[in-house]
């Protein structure tokens, strides 16, 4: 083979993704989330509902602050924020509208914020607390299955996916027992 061949030959090497990318381990995924620490992103969800006809899509931002701080601020198709701090939800709407609910009080809704917290922190404890974790792929295309373990947590929910490359997730799909589910595409993430 001729030597000026050899600089082309790495150069494709280091742009062609390697077939056998190294599998990603569960502590390792957890310990790499947790070190990316708050951020902000943009999101799409997508709510595939029995009791309506078209799928509903809401569009907004994401921002998430360790330990315990999540907002989801939609944007269309209505303007309402969805402050999560602490054990207390605050919805918020233009109209000046507040409504604060314990989390506590809801075991559905405590289930689903104690779990997008472990994730986002990557509480490797937490998670398996509550869930039999199955996860998949290299660290550039990982994608988590969280199954729950509880019965009440079964009658509810069926599946939770999270998708993801390196320390970011780009989409998580839960899937609840009676057939619905959404799907929640996350774009342009950046510090907060």
């Amino acid at each position: 083979m001729p030597r000026r061949l050899l600089p082309i030959l790495f150069l494709v090497s280091l742009s062609v993704p390697s077939a056998h990318a190294a599998e990603v381990g569960v502590e390792e995924l957890m310990q790499g989330l947790g070190n990316a620490g708050g951020y902000r992103a943009t999101f799409t969800e997508t709510k595939h509902l029995s009791m309506l006809k078209q799928p509903q899509t809401l569009e907004g931002m994401l921002v998430y602050r360790p330990p315990d701080r999540l907002k989801k601020v939609v944007t269309k198709p209505q303007e309402k924020i969805y402050d999560i701090h602490g054990q207390t939800l605050t919805i918020s709407s233009p109209d000046g509208g507040n409504r604060q609910i314990a989390i506590d009080r809801h075991p559905l809704l405590r289930t689903l914020v104690t779990t997008l917290r472990g994730i986002l922190a990557g509480d490797l404890e937490r998670l398996r607390a509550t869930y039999h974790l199955d996860l998949k792929g290299s660290v550039r295309d990982w994608h988590l299955r969280l199954s729950p373990k509880p019965e009440s947590i079964r009658e509810e929910i069926r599946v939770i996916r999270v998708k993801g490359r390196n320390q970011r997730i780009h989409s998580i799909k839960t899937a609840e027992s009676n057939g619905d589910y959404s799907l929640i595409r996350i774009t342009r993430v950046q510090s907060p």
